[in-house]
Order: C-alpha cells, then structure tokens, then sequence
C-alpha cells in the first residue's frame, strides 16, 4: 500500500516539488515485491506458485490430498 500512496504522491502536480521528491526517495526505498503486481500467489502448505487454487490457497496437490483425508471442512470427493 505505501508502494501505491507514494506513486500517487509523485504524480500529483498540485503538490510542491520537494514533497514529490521526497515521496520518490521514500519509493524507491521500498522493496521491489512490495508491488502489488509482484506479489505471486504461492501455496500455504508447500510453497508451490504454480496451481494454487485462490479460495483455500492451497496448490492442487495438497488440495487433493487433505479433501482425501477429510482435513478440509466441507469437501467431499465426487461420486455419481
């Protein structure tokens, strides 16, 4: 979120210069991943960044496995 307040600083031209130069340096001090776009979504369980279901931010792998041994409240496996 600072990431963000500060880019709206900078581009601001009703703001005086040096606070605009000021919100720049306090910007580019921040860590890279603190961009929104940067943040990947990454599984709780097992790290995994690649098929991680949003709701339970789980990968599918551990999603399976825990819907197997009934670890996850409210899933079942199929069956017609």
């Amino acid at each position: 979120m600072k990431n963000k307040l500060f880019k709206s600083i900078v581009r601001n031209k009703s703001l005086p210069i040096s606070v605009r130069y000021y919100a720049l340096f306090q910007k580019s001090l921040l860590p890279r991943s603190s961009s929104i776009v940067k943040q990947v979504n990454r599984c709780v369980n097992s790290g995994r960044q690649w098929n991680v279901l949003k709701k339970v931010k789980l990968s599918r792998f551990v999603f399976r496995f825990q819907s197997y041994d009934g670890v996850l409240p409210g899933v079942r496996r199929s069956s017609w």
